[in-house]
């Protein structure tokens, strides 16, 4: 005969049961689904340790997405620029960086990541690079005409990522553009591959993730405008257009 399980335990579970003690679920199995962060306090560490290999790989896998996503945030004359996490500069060269009349600001939380995006940024004076965090942006109200965040808000759990988009729009002046790019939902068979990848190691990207950012910057205030993806050696990236209204 099948023994029937104690109430507020499954079947699998033989630990032995105390009557005297709340009932305690087993830890649930493993899940494909399972999305794993990594620490917010590791991450300067992680990208310390990353900073010499990083732009061997991110170039190959984003340099579609940078140039797609600089078009798209249309820079104009007189136009304030936030590149916010700027990593190791590889979107600098693709803005109009040495254009007087537009002014470039680059943050990131990683010094080792800065030192290599000063290079970059190197006879380029309209161009300025400092140490920050994207939940917590030391500027005013009301700055920038235009914001790219390539690669960032996936690092962040979903709560903090509405809580960075919030603190974009806020140092955005009204009408100004935000481009996101993050790693694509996966829609091919070798998509999927990725997407096994980073879950089974989290560090494989960064601890970047595929992710959909439409609805954290709708929750955000900001009015999505545009929508595309980009391929680079099988990765797809999703890149979105907003609009601070």
């Amino acid at each position: 005969m099948q023994s029937k399980a104690t109430p507020g335990r499954q079947p699998w579970d033989t630990r032995p049961h105390d009557p005297l003690s709340s009932p305690s679920p087993p830890t649930p199995l493993p899940s494909a689904h399972v999305t794993w962060y990594i620490p917010p306090e590791w991450t300067p560490t992680l990208y310390t340790a990353l900073a010499p290999f990083y732009d061997g790989f991110a170039q190959r896998v984003s340099r579609e997405a940078r140039r797609r996503a600089t078009e798209l945030l249309n820079v104009q004359d007189g136009d304030a620029v936030l590149i916010a996490g700027c990593g190791t500069g590889l979107s600098i060269p693709l803005l109009p960086n040495k254009r007087p009349a537009v002014r470039i600001t680059g943050v990131d939380r990683s010094k080792a990541m800065l030192r290599r995006a000063r290079r970059r940024a190197t006879g380029k004076p309209n161009v300025t690079l400092q140490q920050a965090d994207i939940l917590s942006l030391p500027f005013e109200t009301g700055s920038f005409d235009a914001i790219l965040s390539a690669y960032v808000l996936d690092l962040l759990r979903p709560p903090r990522r509405v809580d960075a988009l919030h603190e974009m729009k806020r140092v955005s002046k009204p009408g100004a553009r935000i481009v996101t790019i993050t790693p694509a939902l996966p829609e091919r068979a070798d998509e999927r591959l990725w997407d096994l990848l980073v879950r089974a190691v989290p560090i494989a990207l960064g601890g970047g993730k595929p992710t959909d950012l439409t609805t954290a910057l709708q929750n955000a205030g900001w009015q999505v405008a545009e929508s595309l993806r980009t391929r680079n050696v099988g990765l797809a990236s999703h890149l979105l257009r907003a609009v601070h209204v």
